[in-house]
């Protein structure tokens, strides 16, 4: 009998290091893909927001084009030239113009919806706000920003 216990191979410690290789091989794996995840979650954030910004823009444009003489202090159209879309509420203060979301969602006026759908949310994705601010020439932004009590 002591002859076939030496004939038998030793296992020498290789599983060992097997398994460790494969374990740093997963490990690695994992954190790639925890990465990988994080960034993709990030860009969605950037995308969000960027489409937000741009609706947001899209809106005051909007609201540029058909008010520019109000916020440009012309004189109104004569009413020859047709009916004048209404002058929302927050326009008709004068300037400097400090004008949020909540302000573009709020309807035009009767049977007109706002600038803004009605749903559209009042912060982007990642937190703050957002303001649009209407210079009167000779003024510094700042000094809008402290009359409207924002610095």
């Amino acid at each position: 009998m002591p002859l076939l216990a030496a004939v038998r191979p030793r296992q020498a410690g290789f599983a060992l290091v097997e398994l460790s290789i494969a374990a740093i091989l997963v490990l690695l794996g994992a954190i790639w893909f925890a990465n990988r995840i994080q960034n993709d979650v990030q860009d969605a954030g950037a995308r969000a927001t960027a489409a937000y910004l741009l609706a947001v823009r899209g809106a005051t444009q909007e609201m540029l084009v058909q008010h520019f003489e109000t916020l440009a202090g012309y004189p109104a159209m004569p009413a020859h030239a047709g009916p004048p879309p209404p002058v929302p509420s927050y326009l008709e203060h004068t300037p400097p113009l400090d004008l949020g979301v909540a302000e573009l969602v709020t309807p035009r006026g009767a049977g007109l919806p706002g600038y803004l759908p009605a749903g559209f949310p009042t912060q982007p994705v990642y937190g703050g706000e957002v303001r649009v601010a209407h210079e009167v020439p000779g003024r510094s932004t700042s000094e809008i920003l402290k009359r409207a009590g924002r610095e």
